[in-house]
């Protein structure tokens, strides 16, 4: 808006896939995937192919930047007619996309690909052909060929590259760190459930002080020549290529968020109000306070100052030790404060309303904001909560929302160590997605918590839905339930819903004949050896970008 932004722009890419349904998100989701990714302080978008355009109508609302990439990776055909398509992809990107006010630049070229030097720079011409107006920024990677015809390029924080180009730099993916491109063990991949430990380690990696390569303190000590750079990757999701899932999201599948979250909503201005996105200061304590919970407490946290008050008398203070330049707001870290054995000792003692830690965050000498832990007692009941970011739910039969359901202690504590399985039963107008087949309902109590997904009918009404333990006895958890309304659609219905037949796993062979099914057995040990053909080039193309990024 005429003003000099004085800041990085930090984001992150995006698949546009979910648990349970992968592609087929609703509008909604859509809309809480931008609105989340706002919350915790995230500028700008980026991904591999054009983002749904319920996503790009977020990301004007709530002011997100957006890079719009071309669908394409690792594979390049020399048959002209593969060219031409791709410049018609590409001309059609922009085309749909060109009136968006989120969008700040374009990458037309075919992502993590050894393409010919003519296709670079036709593929740049067709941007700037389509949109040919100020504010057309068209990016590509600084070793790729044809680089020199660019507006923006892609790159690493590196002092050779910012001698190299007088252009302005942006690092297009950081933060993952694996140890090769077959096993894919990181310790920026970290599933959800796996706990604190894990998920502090994920957190440090990407904020690290004292990591050579690209994360938050790097990003912000880079000349401003590098004007910011996206993450790889905001939300857990499946691979594609590679069997295991991809662990390193802030959040996981279902949009639930690990430590890592608290620490980029921790880097956010503080100063920035009156948004339709949540903003202000914030603070965390990364601690469960369980048996098994680190000695040393973390607390993320854009204040100045930090101060812990531990079981009820001890008070700690720690001021943010900040560089500059340098990452907004490095992590409150005040070691040897927790022991178990004292909350054993308060409990045992009937004080265990002192067994919590309390975190105030500090500024100007003021608090201005406050946060508290208390180790989860005996699981008492089941507690129902509606993830939808306060959206209305419209009986459109394919509008969704997340329900999670909590296993808490009469304080409402979650308890996090717990193995128990929820089952979840949805009455009137509206359903359950998934079953006991792809382990939906019952669902598996993770790090404390069971998510179902809920997708509307057609006809507007009211909705209960309850959650119980599966294998539960008069001891257990009550259970819980929680009602809303939907409200009726919009917009026209152009579909008509039509009943399912499931399929039992074997049953589709049924009357076939001995010989096709050994055919189709063949054909799938032939699909198979292909499949790992394709996944050894992968791993090649990886190993040699990577060493692309080290020179």
């Amino acid at each position: 808006n005429g003003k000099y932004f004085n800041d990085k722009l930090i984001g992150a890419n995006r698949h546009q896939d979910f648990a349970y349904i992968g592609n087929a998100m609703s509008n909604s989701l859509h809309w809480r995937d931008a609105k989340k990714l706002r919350d915790a302080g995230i500028r700008i978008i980026r991904s591999h192919y054009p983002q749904d355009p319920a996503f790009m109508d977020a990301c004007d609302e709530l002011g997100l930047f957006v890079i719009v990439s071309t669908a394409g990776w690792q594979f390049w055909n020399k048959d002209t007619l593969f060219a031409e398509r791709c410049y018609k992809d590409i001309r059609d990107m922009v085309r749909r996309d060109r009136n968006h006010t989120s969008v700040i630049m374009w990458e037309p070229i075919l992502n993590e690909t050894h393409y010919p030097e003519y296709f670079a720079k036709l593929a740049y011409q067709c941007v700037h052909e389509e949109y040919p107006y100020q504010g057309c920024f068209v990016s590509c990677d600084i070793y790729a060929k044809g680089y020199e015809n660019y507006d923006i390029l892609y790159s690493h924080p590196d002092e050779n590259n910012y001698s190299k180009t007088s252009k302005s730099l942006f690092t297009r993916e950081w933060g993952d760190n694996v140890d090769d491109w077959s096993s894919h063990n990181s310790n920026s991949r970290v599933a959800r459930n796996w706990g604190e430990v894990p998920q502090l380690a994920q957190a440090i990696h990407y904020s690290n002080p004292d990591y050579s390569f690209t994360c938050f303190q790097t990003i912000y000590q880079a000349s401003p020549q590098l004007v910011g750079g996206c993450f790889w990757h905001s939300f857990d999701h499946q691979r594609g290529y590679h069997p295991d899932p991809f662990y390193g999201g802030i959040m996981d599948a279902f949009r639930q968020p690990k430590y890592s979250y608290e620490l980029f909503k921790s880097q956010r201005n503080p100063l920035i109000s009156h948004q339709p996105f949540e903003t202000g200061y914030s603070i965390f304590i990364a601690n469960e306070m369980t048996p098994f919970s680190p000695q040393d407490i973390t607390v993320f946290s854009n204040c100045d100052e930090v101060r812990l008050i531990i079981f009820g008398k001890d008070t700690i203070a720690q001021k943010s030790i900040r560089t500059n330049p340098g990452m907004p707001s490095p992590a409150f870290v005040f070691k040897n404060i927790y022991n178990f054995m004292q909350v054993k000792t308060l409990h045992r003692a009937g004080k265990w309303k002192n067994a919590n830690i309390i975190a105030e965050g500090i500024v100007n000498g003021m608090v201005v904001v406050s946060t508290e832990k208390m180790p989860a007692k005996r699981p008492d009941k089941i507690l129902l909560t509606i993830d939808n970011e306060n959206q209305i739910f419209h009986a459109d039969g394919s509008d969704i929302m997340v329900v999670i359901a909590s296993i808490v202690d009469k304080e409402g504590n979650v308890k996090r160590l717990n193995n128990e399985q929820i089952r979840f039963i949805v009455e009137g107008e509206g359903a359950l997605i998934g079953n006991e087949k792809i382990f939906a309902n019952p669902r598996e109590v993770q790090w404390g918590t069971a998510p179902a997904l809920i997708r509307a009918t057609t006809k507007a009404g009211k909705i209960i839905i309850k959650a119980t333990l599966a294998f539960g006895g008069i001891n257990s958890p009550i259970s819980s339930e929680i009602e809303i309304q939907s409200i009726p659609a919009t917009h026209s219905l152009l579909f008509k819903e039509l009943a399912t037949k499931e399929i039992v796993s074997g049953k589709e062979y049924q009357h076939l004949n001995i010989e096709t099914y050994k055919l189709q057995q063949k054909v799938n040990k032939l699909t198979d050896e292909l499949n790992k053909l394709k996944l050894k080039q992968v791993e090649k193309n990886q190993e040699i970008f990577e060493k692309r990024k080290q020179n």
